[in-house]
């Protein structure tokens, strides 16, 4: 009998270990995989990882802000190539529109604090009506362009519409847009000057009036400066002022692009950098 007996405590002894034993195999088939992905994710987050594609349109490795203006001169001196731009729907959507509005506020003050631009403009997140990233590329496929991406930007409050395009790489404005809701008279404005001044000396006030407004030969080297263009391969490129609304930038004795500075009287709309609209098929 007592043999018996412990024969059964055995038995289920071993009976009950092998049903926790498969209960534990379960629970640990169950927990092992979120374990696992979950010391992945720490390990891996927020480490860049580099891909090697061949696909050149989304490349953006240029030494220079003046190498992506010397792409895009290249590309458009080429009439048998042309440029275009596609439009990347998926990045808009993870881009912090805030942090944009930020990178959009710096770039306008250096514009400003260089003189570029009159006023002050300080964009806000709340008035951004239009978040669009595009990437720029040539229209037959060739191996001298890389993709270039950049960002157009439109805000828009009670009293102004202001529209950029901002380069996602080195945060320049490549074009500035200002229109204004309600007429706005400029400093430089003569329908407030008197018809009649001491001396006759009206013609004499009213040149230092106009001469007070802006135009790109006034402020070509400031844009030079803030565009980095000199920055370009030991400076092989030339540059020359067309008329009181467009300069001229050289690479390489053969690839030009032309800078706007498009400012009224009135003020009003102001114009400034690389008329991009007019020269890629967005």
């Amino acid at each position: 009998m007592k043999v018996k007996k412990r024969s059964r405590i055995i038995q289920t002894v071993c009976t009950v270990t092998g049903i926790l034993c498969v209960v534990a195999l379960f629970g640990a088939a169950m927990v092992f995989p979120n374990y696992y992905g979950r010391m992945y994710d720490r390990n891996t987050l927020n480490h860049i990882v580099f891909t090697d594609t061949n696909i050149t349109t989304y490349e953006a490795s240029y030494d220079s802000f003046a190498e992506k203006l010397h792409a895009i001169a290249r590309g458009w001196s080429q009439q048998e190539s042309g440029l275009n731009a596609v439009r990347t729907n998926e990045l808009e959507q993870r881009m912090d529109q805030g942090e944009l509005t930020k990178i959009a506020k710096n770039e306008l003050n250096k514009m400003y604090k260089l003189g570029i631009i009159p006023d002050k403009i300080v964009p806000k997140k709340k008035n951004l009506t239009q978040c669009e990233r595009y990437t720029i590329y040539e229209t037959k496929e060739t191996d001298g362009m890389k993709g270039i991406s950049l960002w157009k930007l439109v805000y828009e409050n009670t009293k102004r519409k202001t529209t950029l395009y901002l380069d996602e790489e080195y945060h320049k404005i490549y074009y500035l847009e200002l229109s204004y809701k309600e007429s706005k008279k400029s400093k430089a404005s003569t329908d407030s000057l008197p018809q009649s001044v001491p001396g006759g000396n009206y013609d004499k006030v009213r040149d230092a009036a106009v001469s007070s407004v802006y135009s790109i030969a006034e402020c070509w080297q400031a844009m030079i400066q803030y565009y980095d263009i000199s920055s370009y391969r030991t400076e092989l490129y030339n540059s020359w002022v067309q008329d009181d609304v467009v300069a001229v930038v050289e690479f390489d004795e053969k690839y030009q692009i032309n800078l706007i500075y498009d400012c009224t009287l009135e003020g009003l709309p102001l114009r400034v950098g690389l008329p991009l609209s007019k020269m890629i098929q967005f």
